[in-house]
């Protein structure tokens, strides 16, 4: 099993021996980026944020990420569907939106989603960053009528007008959606998984990483062990 480590801060144990972060006390930058050099068999996270107020995009990143309000009656947050419970997934056969909408395809993992080359099923977003704020205004998701919406909501919370003026300089006048949409996909570029056993074996060089921690339950790591491995 590949060790979960979300990047907000240092990690904390869940169930069924899942690493995983759960909020973010004392992250620096040079932490975060850390965790990202010692989680073994990942390629360079592509697209990283500029280390300026690196934390607080973050944590505002993942407030909204969990924000129901941010729909349109209230009831579907970002994590509603990816669920991280549930390894940001929803365990559905096809995700459920507003009013119990189905969609067309089930929830895709957020996990190791920042180094994937392109987002959604049908491929049709090249980043994190420009696909985070599309379930927003889709009908069957989260049905916010439109940016102007979207702001009108955010502009309420003197929380969030607190935080992009100091993570974005942005009044409220002069926030956007697209800061919007750079703040969650910081949030999600933090939901990384490595450091299996494979990863040990193959990248980390760890003859001691036993194949018995693979699937395939077998004793000598051959081709077909490889692949169960991961």
């Amino acid at each position: 099993m590949r060790s979960m480590h979300c990047l907000s801060m240092c990690l904390a144990l869940l169930p069924a021996g899942t690493v995983m972060a759960d909020s973010l006390p004392g992250l620096s930058a040079s932490c975060t980026e850390q965790a990202v050099d010692n989680l073994l068999g990942l390629p360079p996270i592509p697209d990283a944020s500029s280390p300026e107020h690196l934390v607080e995009k973050i944590q505002l990143g993942k407030t909204l990420f969990f924000d129901k309000r941010l729909s349109a009656d209230g009831s579907i947050s970002c994590a509603s569907c990816h669920n991280p419970e549930r390894g940001f997934i929803d365990g559905l056969p096809r995700a459920q939106g507003i009013h119990r909408q189905l969609g067309t395809r089930n929830t895709p993992t957020l996990v190791n989603a920042a180094i994937a080359g392109t987002q959604f099923w049908d491929g049709r977003r090249d980043s994190l960053k420009s696909q985070a704020t599309d379930p927003l205004f889709n009908p069957i998701e989260h049905a916010v009528n439109d940016e102007a919406q979207l702001l009108h909501t955010i502009r309420q919370d003197i929380q969030y007008v607190a935080a992009f003026e100091k993570v974005y300089a942005a009044s409220p006048e002069t926030l956007m959606a697209t800061q919007v949409a750079q703040a969650i996909a910081a949030y999600e570029r933090t939901l990384v998984a490595g450091n299996s056993a494979f990863d040990r074996y193959r990248y980390g060089h760890d003859k001691t990483a036993h194949p018995s921690q693979s699937p395939s339950g077998s004793d000598a790591p051959g081709k077909t062990d490889l692949v169960a491995f991961i």
